[in-house]
This record gives C-alpha cells, sequence and structure tokens, in this order.
C-alpha cells in the first residue's frame, strides 16, 4: 500500500520495464542518515503493527 501511494512514479516505471520499486525506495533510504534528523515514526500504516489497536489513527511523523 505505501509503495503504491508513495512511490506512484517508480511503480509505474516498474511495470514498463524499469527498476522495481522496492530497490528504487531502497536507495532513497540509504540516503537518510543514521536519526533521520530527529524525524519520529509511529507506525500506523495500513493498520498493521500498530502500538495501540486505534481504528482512527492512520499514521503521524513528528519532527
Amino acid at each position: 500500500m505505501l509503495r503504491q501511494e508513495l512511490y506512484r512514479d517508480a511503480v509505474e516505471a516498474e511495470g514498463h520495464g524499469g527498476p522495481d520499486a522496492y530497490s528504487v525506495m531502497a536507495h532513497d533510504a540509504a540516503d537518510v542518515a543514521p536519526g533521520a534528523d530527529g524525524l519520529l515514526c509511529l507506525p500506523y500504516f495500513a493498520g498493521e503493527r500498530t502500538p495501540l489497536n486505534d481504528p482512527e489513527h492512520v499514521a503521524s511523523s513528528l519532527a
């Protein structure tokens, strides 16, 4: 789901013979420094592995 939402161009390019969208995502993630400058992410993505089972939450990113 995140792949299709955040990397639509990469998914479309993959469908036309381009690089695997997950490889593009991994490449982008490798450019982020450890600690991500204090970014905190609460993983309420797609409702899986959430810290608290709350169907009203979607995702949170704090800087």
